[in-house]
This record gives structure tokens, C-alpha cells and sequence, in this order.
């Protein structure tokens, strides 16, 4: 049943429950939304305005964390993985392990598994696919970071985001590894891990070559 109401009740603790919960049709976003459990495992919900499903995807890892339509009407997803050790103890809280690709019918077209992918993973619109992930922050590089509360490192270690690229595009990864070993790209990474901020300026005049002019 839709519940079409004038205005919708912002009393959060009044409109506890599941399924539709407030509906204002003059005003809501026109569209769909794209659902899935945070406990569930692998269904995935296609909602109406109305909170009527209109299509149902089952998939075989549970959600791990996030799921897009893609323009071509398949499903691309970010599914948790079972069989890979935790890097840390919260580490299972929002790890990942795969992204796929599934059409309309569920049937998985494409598949990637990354150990340390972690929340989101994008298809981009060149048709290639990058990853968030984690990684190990060198040891050489821990004691110049700023911040943090000593002695919560896991292990010792520390990790931080990286985006990564499936092993089957080449020509990205040598790409990323070229631009990790540029001169420049070192010692911005060192610079910002000590806490040292370029000024504005020195941003302007390293890149005003790239600008578009601007007509007088």
C-alpha cells in the first residue's frame, strides 16, 4: 500500500519500521533506488517510488559494500569474500574481496578478486575497473606520520588506501607504477606524511602550464 502524504512526519522515532516509510510525491526525486541488506546474503533489491520491488538480483557474496547500475543495464558489484584472513581486527567490518558484473538474470559476466579490496570498486567509463584497497605503509616512512593515538597500529604496521587496478589492464598498472616512481611523486608523499604543505602558489606555477587561457 502507498502511503502519499503532504508532508512526511521528520520525527525519525515515528516512522521506525521497515518497507515505505514516507512518500511525497510532489517533491521526491524521480527514479528508482538500488537496495541491498547490509546482513544480507547477496540479494539485491531494484525499489519503485512506491517501495514495490521491481527487479531482484541473487548474488553470491554478501554486500561488501557498494553497487551501481551500469549504463548497459547490468549490475556492477562490491561483494565480501569469506575465504581471506583478516589484515586486522576490524578488518571484517568493511572489507570486500570481489567485484563483478552480473546482467538482469544474475548471471555473472565478469569477476575480480582482490584481498585487500575494501567498500567500492568503479567501472569506469573507458570500460576499465579500479579498486580501493589497502596496503602496508612502509616502516621507513611510520614514525613521520602526524596524528593517530601510539600504540593502536596493527601489529606495528599501519595501512592506507590505495587504488588498484585488475591484473588483466597492463598498460594502467605500468602506468601507476611509472607515475609511484617519479621524483616529484616521492617526495609529495613524504612531504604530506611529515606534515609539510606546499603553499597555494607553488601549486599555481607548477601547473599553470596545463590551464586553458583565459580570454581578456
Amino acid at each position: 500500500m502507498t502511503i502519499a502524504t503532504a508532508s512526511v512526519d521528520q520525527n525519525t522515532i515515528r516512522r521506525r519500521g521497515t518497507g515505505l516509510r514516507a512518500y511525497d510525491p510532489d517533491k521526491v526525486f524521480k527514479g528508482y533506488t538500488l537496495f541491498t541488506p547490509l546482513t544480507g546474503k547477496g540479494e539485491v533489491y531494484l525499489l519503485n517510488l512506491e517501495g514495490e520491488v521491481v527487479h531482484q538480483w541473487n548474488l553470491p557474496y554478501s554486500p561488501g559494500l557498494y553497487a551501481y547500475l551500469l549504463p548497459n543495464g547490468n549490475l556492477f558489484y562490491n561483494g565480501k569474500t569469506l575465504d581471506i584472513p583478516a589484515h586486522f581486527p576490524l578488518w571484517a567490518a568493511f572489507k570486500g574481496g570481489v567485484v563483478l558484473e552480473a546482467d538482469p538474470k544474475g548471471n555473472i559476466i565478469w569477476e575480480y578478486k582482490h584481498p585487500d579490496h575494501h567498500h567500492d570498486g568503479r567501472r569506469l567509463r573507458n570500460g576499465n575497473t579500479i579498486l580501493l584497497a589497502i596496503e602496508k605503509i612502509p616502516q621507513s616512512l611510520i614514525p613521520r606520520i602526524k596524528g593517530g593515538v601510539a600504540g593502536t597500529e596493527a601489529d606495528g604496521d599501519i595501512y592506507a588506501d590505495v587504488l588498484a587496478l585488475p591484473e588483466e589492464f597492463t598498460r594502467l598498472r605500468q602506468w601507476k607504477k611509472a607515475l609511484k616512481q617519479r621524483d616529484s611523486v616521492v617526495a609529495f608523499v613524504f612531504d604530506v606524511a611529515a606534515g609539510i604543505a606546499n603553499s597555494k602558489e607553488f601549486y599555481i606555477e607548477k601547473y599553470a602550464r596545463f590551464a586553458t587561457p583565459v580570454a581578456a
